[in-house]
């Protein structure tokens, strides 16, 4: 699994970037099935863009975030991939209850 954070036009401190890594670490709480996320902090005029590409097994997750504040940014794009992560979960798990129905 490939987890990166990448500051483009923007300066990530320590604590900020182990932030990011504690909500990824959380987001896989929620589904264990992610082969690759990158974090992408962005600072442009006093705002702050934090973009998530994440990998999951078959679909790819992309959104991105705009905050006034780069801790409030992390906190919103963190919540809405979870709401993603669970939406995809249980989107997987209903397919797989449906082929084994079938099936």
């Amino acid at each position: 699994m490939i987890f990166q954070v990448t500051a483009d036009s923007a300066v990530i401190t320590a604590t900020e970037k182990e932030h990011i890594t504690r909500k990824f670490e959380k987001a896989k709480q929620f589904y264990s099935n992610i082969s690759r996320c990158e974090v992408v902090v962005n600072h442009q005029h006093e705002l702050y863009k934090v973009s998530v590409n994440m990998q999951l097994d078959g679909k790819h997750i992309t959104l991105t975030q705009e905050s006034a504040s780069l801790g409030e940014g992390i906190e919103t794009a963190f919540d809405r991939l979870i709401r993603l992560i669970k939406d995809h979960k249980e989107m997987h798990q209903s397919q797989i209850k449906s082929n084994k129905i079938i099936g």
